[in-house]
């Protein structure tokens, strides 16, 4: 448990406990002021018995009727005990002097008893709706988080076939060539599956190490296309200590090559990441050509995963901007990264 949760607790724990002595100064000190503390205490007990206990194993299982036995039983036990343990004094016992009351006439209840018993109801059930709150809004957000490492998980193992399609496809290029890098193309591409299949499934990678995989994946595509395109490729700023999503740039750089290299004509792509403390921007320029593969013009996996992927991991800590025209396609994307220890 953290310590803002722990703390959150005890800061809570001793407000409760503080209710009868701020909002009832009537309460005189001494055994009803007791009284009071011990039904108090044992509330403080009940919520916790009934946040870690009563309501998983009960309430969210639908044994809603053992559920409100259970806690009519907790009622009767937090109401009762104090005055077991601390009995009231009763203001009309017979004692020396004191006129008994006149026959027919019932005593009255002790103001004292009242007071507790009315306390004590709106205290206990108070406790019962705000663990009951905070539970099922723990499980509501326990419920989003697997709903949102499901569609992660899905995406990824979109993404990771899609960049794989694209690599071979390089390499499959140089080999129809006969091209003396294919050995160097194989080679690159072993390194950067090994990035893929086994770095890229944790959560975080060090962001040193997702700016290297891009390196390789920017060399590979210059082994293949050669002299076809120019590539502008920096890095600025520091990447020690940081830390971003997997695979979540290398997309919008795959695009890049896949739509703006033509064997026709040279064409430029301008690459810039820029790191700012915990701020990371990214802008990919490219020039438009014209594809002949319809398959190709479609395809937007990549980039349209990766925004989704954007949203789910970084929901308002990021921007992305993509502008296209009739020459040219441009990626702006800002993020914020992780920092300290992964």
């Amino acid at each position: 448990m953290k310590v803002t949760t722990v703390l959150t607790h005890l800061a809570g724990i001793l407000f409760f406990l503080s209710i009868p002595l701020v909002f009832s100064p009537e309460l005189r000190l001494g055994l009803e002021i007791q009284r009071e503390l011990l039904g108090y205490s044992l509330m403080v007990g009940f919520f916790y018995l009934n946040y870690l206990v009563l309501i998983p194993q009960l309430y969210f299982k639908k044994k809603y009727i053992w559920f409100i036995v259970a806690i009519l039983g907790c009622y009767f036990f937090i109401t009762f005990l104090p005055q077991l343990l601390i009995p009231f004094a009763d203001r009309f016992e017979m004692r020396p002097g004191r006129p008994a009351p006149p026959p027919g006439m019932e005593r009255p209840l002790n103001p004292a008893l009242i007071r507790h018993l009315s306390h004590t109801v709106f205290s206990f059930f108070l406790v019962v709706f705000v663990s009951l709150a905070m539970r099922i809004n723990r499980k509501l957000k326990a419920t989003e988080q697997e709903r949102v490492q499901t569609e992660l998980s899905l995406l990824k193992a979109q993404v990771n076939p899609h960049f794989l399609f694209n690599t071979l496809n390089s390499i499959y290029s140089l080999a129809l060539e006969k091209s003396d890098m294919t050995a160097d193309a194989i080679v690159k591409l072993s390194g950067m599956m090994r990035y893929v299949l086994h770095d890229a499934q944790q959560d975080v990678v060090s962001l040193s190490r997702e700016v290297e995989s891009l390196s390789d994946y920017i060399d590979l595509q210059m082994i293949r296309w050669e002299n076809s395109v120019n590539v502008d490729y920096r890095v600025s700023g520091e990447t020690d200590g940081k830390y971003i999503a997997p695979v979540i740039l290398q997309p919008f750089i795959e695009n890049a090559f896949k739509h703006g290299v033509s064997t026709e004509a040279e064409t430029q792509i301008n690459i810039m990441i820029i790191i700012e403390g915990e701020q990371l921007k990214l802008s990919v320029e490219n020039e438009k050509v014209k594809l002949t593969n319809q398959h190709e013009e479609r395809s937007g996996m990549g980039i349209e995963n990766t925004r989704l992927r954007l949203n789910l991991i970084y929901p308002s800590v990021h921007t992305l901007t993509i502008t296209e025209n009739e020459h040219t396609f441009q990626v702006a994307l800002t993020l914020k990264l992780k920092t300290g220890n992964a």
